[in-house]
């Protein structure tokens, strides 16, 4: 069990970390 929610957290920080590159990404092409 403790395996499966290491992987589910692994996955989610990865996820947050993909989104906010990808949030950078855009501000920083689209200034408006």
């Amino acid at each position: 069990m403790s395996i499966v929610t290491i992987t589910a957290d692994s996955i989610a920080i990865r996820v947050k970390t993909l989104d906010t590159l990808t949030a950078t990404a855009i501000t920083s092409a689209c200034p408006f």
